[in-house]
């Protein structure tokens, strides 16, 4: 069965694996997206939290 053969009719169960993914390539335009990586940020103590998310003295403690 060639992708010319597969109708929007064709149940997947009749497709082979490599009948499906032929199929999904013809039809999605694969891009390839590069993520830039994250760099760490660091904070220390009380203060960095607080900083970093600007809560209150109490709630950083909390969240220590």
């Amino acid at each position: 069965m060639n992708t010319n053969q597969i109708t929007n009719e064709t149940p997947l169960a009749f497709l082979t694996v490599g009948q499906f993914l032929e199929l999904i390539k013809s039809e999605i335009n694969c891009q390839t997206v590069i993520v830039p990586e994250k760099t760490k940020h660091l904070v220390y103590g009380l203060r960095g939290i607080r900083e970093l998310l600007g809560v209150s003295n109490v709630t950083a403690c909390k969240y220590k």
